[in-house]
């Protein structure tokens, strides 16, 4: 299905593209004062997007094998059919949370894979990147809290260190103090309806 894109021409194109489109939003605010959660929307998705766009022949094309990967992956085969922790797999140093990420793919239909581990190690540095431009925000402007994730975008898009591709154990760990940070800058009324509403839904 990704054999068009199978070319260096069209990875360049799509991935110089989508980071295009993401500084131009990044600036944008300076153009139009107003802020609007539209363009916030659009800022992230674009996050997202580049991603996907620098990242994607790790979903299709076979890369070295990492140790901490394949163990990942052997483990969360593992999870999928027996999900108890302390009984049916031993996710090390890890703690089970970030295996059962690895599982979600599972939830609509696809296997557990090097490609989808790939791609949820995009989804895990997607919510990275947001968790950190949320906090930024909380403390400055919107241009440079957009401004100061894209250093990070960039690196992550046009790295090509396999240590840097696959799906680290630091990944999820990353994501989650991002994640703190973000919601520790919340004021607490936000904080409190967010903790109630994932209690309750």
């Amino acid at each position: 299905m990704l054999h068009w894109l199978n070319n260096s021409g069209t990875y360049w194109f799509f991935a110089w593209a989508s980071l295009a489109v993401t500084v131009l939003l990044a600036v944008l605010p300076i153009f139009r004062k107003q802020r609007t959660r539209v363009a916030g929307y659009a800022f992230i998705t674009m996050l997202l997007l580049t991603l996907i766009a620098g990242r994607w022949p790790t979903f299709v094309i076979g890369q070295t094998l990492e140790y901490d990967e394949s163990f990942n992956v052997a483990t969360a085969i593992t999870a999928a059919v027996h999900p108890i922790p302390w009984r049916s797999f031993d996710p090390a140093t890890l703690g089970p949370l970030e295996i059962y990420v690895l599982d979600l793919p599972k939830l609509i239909g696809l296997p557990v894979s090097y490609d989808s581990t790939h791609f949820m190690a995009v989804l895990v540095l997607w919510g990275m990147l947001v968790c950190l431009y949320l906090f930024l925000r909380r403390f400055y402007d919107e241009v440079t809290a957009r401004i100061a994730v894209l250093p990070t975008l960039v690196f992550l898009v046009f790295t090509f260190n396999n240590e840097f591709e696959h799906y680290a154990s630091e990944l999820f760990s990353l994501f989650l103090l991002s994640l703190s940070f973000a919601l520790a800058a919340m004021p607490w009324p936000t904080r409190r309806a967010a903790f109630l509403s994932a209690a309750f839904t």
